[in-house]
Protein backbone atom coordinates (compact mmCIF):
# COMPACT_ATOMS: atom_id res chain seq x y z
CA UNK A 1 0.00 0.00 0.00
CA UNK A 2 2.74 2.34 1.01
CA UNK A 3 4.30 2.05 -2.66
CA UNK A 4 0.51 2.27 -4.55
CA UNK A 5 0.33 5.54 -2.62
CA UNK A 6 3.84 6.60 -2.93
CA UNK A 7 3.28 6.31 -7.32
CA UNK A 8 0.36 8.40 -7.03
CA UNK A 9 2.50 11.19 -5.32
CA UNK A 10 5.26 10.49 -7.18
CA UNK A 11 3.48 11.34 -10.64
CA UNK A 12 1.19 13.84 -9.53
CA UNK A 13 4.73 15.82 -7.80
CA UNK A 14 7.28 15.03 -10.77
CA UNK A 15 4.63 16.58 -12.80
CA UNK A 16 4.31 19.76 -11.35
CA UNK A 17 8.13 19.98 -10.91
CA UNK A 18 8.38 19.89 -14.76
CA UNK A 19 5.38 21.60 -15.51
CA UNK A 20 7.13 25.24 -14.92
CA UNK A 21 9.53 24.18 -17.50
CA UNK A 22 6.88 22.13 -19.75
CA UNK A 23 7.37 22.34 -23.82
CA UNK A 24 11.14 24.03 -24.44
CA UNK A 25 11.25 22.91 -28.03
CA UNK A 26 13.79 25.91 -28.38
CA UNK A 27 16.48 23.54 -26.29
CA UNK A 28 19.71 25.64 -26.66
CA UNK A 29 18.03 29.06 -25.10
CA UNK A 30 16.10 27.13 -22.51
CA UNK A 31 19.49 25.39 -21.62
CA UNK A 32 20.87 29.11 -21.47
CA UNK A 33 18.04 30.48 -19.27
CA UNK A 34 18.67 27.63 -17.07
CA UNK A 35 22.59 28.34 -16.22
CA UNK A 36 21.43 32.17 -16.35
CA UNK A 37 19.62 31.16 -13.42
CA UNK A 38 21.73 28.58 -11.86
CA UNK A 39 19.40 26.48 -12.21
CA UNK A 40 20.76 24.12 -14.68
CA UNK A 41 21.34 21.08 -11.81
CA UNK A 42 17.83 21.64 -10.62
CA UNK A 43 15.36 23.21 -12.86
CA UNK A 44 12.33 21.83 -10.58
CA UNK A 45 10.19 23.69 -9.51
CA UNK A 46 11.26 26.89 -11.78
CA UNK A 47 9.61 30.39 -10.67
CA UNK A 48 9.60 32.55 -12.21
CA UNK A 49 8.23 30.02 -14.66
CA UNK A 50 10.04 29.21 -17.61
CA UNK A 51 7.11 27.24 -19.49
CA UNK A 52 6.41 28.16 -23.42
CA UNK A 53 2.91 27.54 -24.16
CA UNK A 54 0.91 28.68 -21.26
CA UNK A 55 1.22 30.15 -17.89
CA UNK A 56 -0.15 28.84 -14.06
CA UNK A 57 0.66 29.03 -10.76
CA UNK A 58 4.09 27.06 -9.70
CA UNK A 59 3.12 23.57 -7.81
CA UNK A 60 -0.12 23.22 -10.32
CA UNK A 61 -0.47 20.41 -12.57
CA UNK A 62 -0.07 19.90 -16.19
CA UNK A 63 -2.74 18.75 -18.28
CA UNK A 64 -1.27 14.98 -18.26
CA UNK A 65 -1.42 14.74 -14.57
CA UNK A 66 -5.06 16.38 -14.25
CA UNK A 67 -6.25 13.90 -16.63
CA UNK A 68 -4.88 10.92 -13.95
CA UNK A 69 -6.35 13.00 -11.09
CA UNK A 70 -9.69 12.87 -13.07
CA UNK A 71 -9.66 8.77 -13.27
CA UNK A 72 -8.60 8.96 -9.87
CA UNK A 73 -11.94 10.47 -8.93
CA UNK A 74 -13.97 8.21 -10.59
CA UNK A 75 -11.68 5.21 -8.79
CA UNK A 76 -12.49 6.34 -5.47
CA UNK A 77 -16.21 7.02 -6.72
CA UNK A 78 -17.09 3.72 -8.32
CA UNK A 79 -13.99 1.45 -6.75
CA UNK A 80 -13.28 0.42 -10.29
CA UNK A 81 -12.21 1.57 -13.84
CA UNK A 82 -15.59 2.63 -15.38
CA UNK A 83 -14.59 4.15 -18.71
CA UNK A 84 -18.40 5.23 -19.18
CA UNK A 85 -17.73 7.39 -15.74
CA UNK A 86 -14.28 8.36 -17.10
CA UNK A 87 -15.84 9.87 -20.04
CA UNK A 88 -18.29 11.56 -18.12
CA UNK A 89 -16.10 13.08 -15.93
CA UNK A 90 -13.27 14.29 -18.77
CA UNK A 91 -16.10 15.96 -20.19
CA UNK A 92 -17.17 18.04 -17.33
CA UNK A 93 -13.72 18.63 -16.44
CA UNK A 94 -12.06 19.15 -19.91
CA UNK A 95 -14.91 21.12 -21.25
CA UNK A 96 -14.95 25.04 -21.83
CA UNK A 97 -16.10 26.28 -19.37
CA UNK A 98 -15.55 22.98 -17.71
CA UNK A 99 -14.56 22.04 -13.78
CA UNK A 100 -11.08 22.60 -14.92
CA UNK A 101 -11.16 25.66 -16.00
CA UNK A 102 -9.66 25.00 -19.29
CA UNK A 103 -10.03 27.90 -22.34
CA UNK A 104 -11.08 27.22 -25.51
CA UNK A 105 -10.63 24.17 -28.02
CA UNK A 106 -9.90 26.87 -30.53
CA UNK A 107 -7.50 28.43 -28.36
CA UNK A 108 -5.38 25.21 -27.66
CA UNK A 109 -5.29 24.57 -31.50
CA UNK A 110 -2.46 26.84 -31.90
CA UNK A 111 -4.59 29.29 -33.92
CA UNK A 112 -3.19 32.02 -35.78
CA UNK A 113 -2.62 35.02 -34.15
CA UNK A 114 -2.18 33.42 -30.74
CA UNK A 115 0.77 34.91 -28.70
CA UNK A 116 2.35 32.44 -26.07
CA UNK A 117 2.53 31.52 -23.49
CA UNK A 118 -0.83 32.14 -22.65
CA UNK A 119 -2.47 32.66 -19.33
CA UNK A 120 -4.65 29.72 -17.68
CA UNK A 121 -4.10 26.17 -18.18
CA UNK A 122 -3.50 24.31 -21.92
CA UNK A 123 -5.51 21.83 -23.52
CA UNK A 124 -2.71 19.72 -25.48
CA UNK A 125 -3.71 17.66 -28.55
CA UNK A 126 -4.43 14.43 -26.85
CA UNK A 127 -7.76 16.31 -24.81
CA UNK A 128 -8.44 18.89 -27.70
CA UNK A 129 -8.91 15.95 -30.17
CA UNK A 130 -11.00 13.37 -27.59
CA UNK A 131 -13.18 17.33 -26.75
CA UNK A 132 -14.15 17.38 -30.39
CA UNK A 133 -14.97 13.81 -30.58
CA UNK A 134 -17.76 14.47 -27.57
CA UNK A 135 -18.33 17.53 -28.82
CA UNK A 136 -19.83 15.49 -31.82
CA UNK A 137 -21.68 13.14 -29.90
CA UNK A 138 -18.95 10.69 -29.49
CA UNK A 139 -18.93 9.11 -26.15
CA UNK A 140 -17.52 5.95 -24.88
CA UNK A 141 -16.56 3.59 -26.91
CA UNK A 142 -15.91 6.35 -29.66
CA UNK A 143 -14.53 9.11 -27.66
CA UNK A 144 -11.17 8.23 -27.74
CA UNK A 145 -8.39 9.75 -30.28
CA UNK A 146 -5.74 8.43 -32.58
CA UNK A 147 -3.73 10.08 -30.33
CA UNK A 148 -0.04 8.58 -29.42
CA UNK A 149 1.47 10.51 -26.52
CA UNK A 150 2.87 9.94 -23.36
CA UNK A 151 -0.57 10.27 -21.84
CA UNK A 152 -0.79 6.93 -22.03
CA UNK A 153 1.72 6.54 -19.16
CA UNK A 154 0.87 8.87 -17.06
CA UNK A 155 -2.73 8.63 -16.67
CA UNK A 156 -2.91 5.68 -15.57
CA UNK A 157 -0.64 5.32 -12.24
CA UNK A 158 -3.74 5.43 -10.30
CA UNK A 159 -4.89 2.53 -12.26
CA UNK A 160 -1.83 0.89 -11.44
CA UNK A 161 -1.94 1.41 -7.81
CA UNK A 162 -5.18 0.03 -7.15
CA UNK A 163 -4.79 -3.11 -9.47
CA UNK A 164 -1.07 -4.00 -8.79
CA UNK A 165 -1.49 -7.69 -8.34
CA UNK A 166 -4.84 -8.49 -10.46
CA UNK A 167 -4.96 -10.31 -13.13
CA UNK A 168 -7.22 -8.19 -14.92
CA UNK A 169 -5.13 -4.96 -14.69
CA UNK A 170 -3.36 -4.76 -17.96
CA UNK A 171 -7.60 -4.54 -19.23
CA UNK A 172 -7.87 -2.11 -16.20
CA UNK A 173 -5.26 0.09 -18.17
CA UNK A 174 -6.01 -0.68 -21.38
CA UNK A 175 -9.76 0.63 -21.45
CA UNK A 176 -8.48 3.66 -19.08
CA UNK A 177 -6.66 4.62 -21.83
CA UNK A 178 -8.24 4.02 -24.57
CA UNK A 179 -11.19 5.96 -23.27
CA UNK A 180 -8.77 9.33 -24.76
CA UNK A 181 -6.75 7.84 -26.87
CA UNK A 182 -7.83 4.63 -29.29
CA UNK A 183 -4.65 4.06 -30.68
CA UNK A 184 -2.82 0.81 -30.43
CA UNK A 185 0.71 2.24 -29.81
CA UNK A 186 -0.73 4.47 -26.87
CA UNK A 187 -1.82 1.33 -25.44
CA UNK A 188 1.28 -0.96 -26.16
CA UNK A 189 3.53 1.43 -24.38
CA UNK A 190 1.14 2.51 -21.65
CA UNK A 191 0.62 -0.87 -21.38
CA UNK A 192 4.36 -1.97 -21.21
CA UNK A 193 4.57 1.41 -18.40
CA UNK A 194 1.94 -0.28 -16.50
CA UNK A 195 3.70 -3.89 -16.15
CA UNK A 196 7.30 -2.10 -14.97
CA UNK A 197 5.19 0.26 -12.43
CA UNK A 198 3.69 -2.70 -11.12
CA UNK A 199 5.95 -4.82 -10.64
CA UNK A 200 7.92 -1.94 -8.44
CA UNK A 201 4.51 -1.93 -6.23
CA UNK A 202 4.91 -5.57 -5.62
CA UNK A 203 8.22 -5.01 -4.15
CA UNK A 204 10.62 -5.05 -7.51
CA UNK A 205 13.78 -3.49 -7.83
CA UNK A 206 13.61 -0.95 -11.03
CA UNK A 207 15.77 -3.37 -12.78
CA UNK A 208 13.95 -6.47 -11.64
CA UNK A 209 10.76 -4.60 -12.39
CA UNK A 210 12.04 -3.97 -16.28
CA UNK A 211 13.00 -7.38 -16.80
CA UNK A 212 9.49 -8.65 -15.91
CA UNK A 213 7.74 -6.06 -17.90
CA UNK A 214 10.42 -7.10 -20.92
CA UNK A 215 9.15 -11.38 -20.12
CA UNK A 216 5.60 -10.29 -20.18
CA UNK A 217 6.29 -8.30 -23.31
CA UNK A 218 8.09 -10.80 -25.44
CA UNK A 219 5.60 -13.90 -24.50
CA UNK A 220 2.59 -11.41 -25.32
CA UNK A 221 0.73 -12.33 -28.73
CA UNK A 222 0.25 -8.89 -29.61
CA UNK A 223 2.34 -7.43 -32.25
CA UNK A 224 2.82 -3.70 -30.80
CA UNK A 225 3.71 -5.69 -27.46
CA UNK A 226 6.67 -7.17 -29.42
CA UNK A 227 7.86 -3.61 -31.03
CA UNK A 228 7.96 -1.93 -27.36
CA UNK A 229 9.55 -4.88 -26.38
CA UNK A 230 12.69 -4.76 -28.80
CA UNK A 231 12.39 -0.89 -28.03
CA UNK A 232 12.37 -1.39 -24.40
CA UNK A 233 15.37 -4.37 -24.85
CA UNK A 234 17.97 -2.08 -26.56
CA UNK A 235 17.24 1.34 -24.58
CA UNK A 236 17.59 -0.53 -20.90
CA UNK A 237 20.85 -2.13 -21.58
CA UNK A 238 23.10 -3.27 -18.23
CA UNK A 239 25.93 -1.66 -19.71
CA UNK A 240 23.64 1.42 -19.95
CA UNK A 241 22.45 1.58 -16.44
CA UNK A 242 25.72 0.78 -15.03
CA UNK A 243 27.31 3.53 -16.83
CA UNK A 244 25.24 6.53 -17.62
CA UNK A 245 23.99 9.08 -15.78
CA UNK A 246 19.87 9.73 -16.48
CA UNK A 247 20.69 12.49 -18.58
CA UNK A 248 23.55 10.55 -20.88
CA UNK A 249 21.05 7.48 -20.77
CA UNK A 250 18.59 9.83 -22.13
CA UNK A 251 20.25 11.10 -25.03
CA UNK A 252 21.94 8.01 -26.10
CA UNK A 253 18.52 6.39 -26.49
CA UNK A 254 16.83 9.19 -28.69
CA UNK A 255 20.48 9.87 -30.45
CA UNK A 256 19.20 8.38 -33.67
CA UNK A 257 16.02 10.35 -33.57
CA UNK A 258 16.28 13.18 -31.16
CA UNK A 259 13.59 15.39 -29.36
CA UNK A 260 14.69 19.16 -29.47
CA UNK A 261 12.20 19.88 -26.42
CA UNK A 262 13.54 17.04 -24.34
CA UNK A 263 15.35 18.65 -21.50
Amino acid sequence: EARALGAIIGVFTADAAAQPCHWNYAQSVYQQELKNRERWDAPEFMNPSLNAFYRIPCGSNSCYCDQGFVIMESLAEEGIVDPDDIDERFEEYFAEGGTGDYGSLDRDSLTTGLVLPIDGKWRHGSITGYMRNVNAGMHWPRSGTGDSQIDSCIKIVPVVALYAGHPDMIYEVEDAIRVSQDNEDAVAFGCAFARILEACILGESGEEAVATALESLEESDEIEDGFVAKALASAVTPERCATATLEEGVMDVIKDAPRPGLA
